[in-house]
C-alpha cells in the first residue's frame, strides 16, 4: 500500500525537480512558472490515471471534448503496462508555433521510466499556461 501511494508523490516530486530546473526561452507572455507548476501536476495526475484531475488543467474550449473514459481508452492500457514509475529523465521546454492556428504553445517533454518501460511526456500549453494537447509517446 505504502507503495502504491508513494510512487506517485515521488514521480510528482521529481518532475518537479526537473521541470524546475529548466530555463526556457519562452515568447512573451509565457511564465514558465505557470507552465512548469501545471506541468507537474499534469504529469501526476497522468502517471496516477486520476483523469478527471486532469482535465481541468486544459483550456476551457478543449475541456468539453475531453472525458475520463476518453483519456482511459488513449493512456490506460499503455500506463498498466509499464508498471510502476522509477525514475525521470532530463526535461525540456520550447515555444513552437500551431500551424493551423497560428498561436504559440510552449511544450515541456519529459522521459520517465517505469517498471517495464519508458514513456515521452509532451505537454502542450498555452499563453495562459493551459493544457491544450497532452502526448504519451513509447520509447522503444
Amino acid at each position: 500500500m505504502l507503495k502504491k501511494v508513494m510512487l506517485p508523490v515521488l514521480a510528482v516530486c521529481l518532475c518537479a525537480l526537473l521541470l524546475a530546473g529548466c530555463t526556457p526561452a519562452l515568447p512573451d507572455g509565457f511564465s514558465a512558472d505557470a507552465i512548469n507548476s501545471n506541468g507537474n501536476e499534469a504529469i501526476g495526475y497522468m502517471n496516477e490515471q486520476a483523469f478527471d484531475k486532469l482535465i481541468p488543467l486544459f483550456a476551457p474550449d478543449k475541456q468539453g471534448e475531453l472525458s475520463p473514459e476518453l483519456f482511459r481508452e488513449k493512456f490506460g492500457a499503455e500506463l498498466d503496462r509499464m508498471g510502476a514509475y522509477v525514475s525521470a529523465g532530463e526535461s525540456e521546454v520550447q515555444s513552437i508555433e500551431n500551424e493551423e492556428t497560428g498561436e504559440q504553445l510552449a511544450v515541456a517533454s519529459v522521459m520517465l521510466t517505469y517498471e517495464h518501460g519508458m514513456l515521452h511526456h509532451s505537454l502542450y500549453f498555452n499563453r495562459d499556461a493551459q493544457l491544450v494537447s497532452y502526448q504519451l509517446g513509447i520509447v522503444e
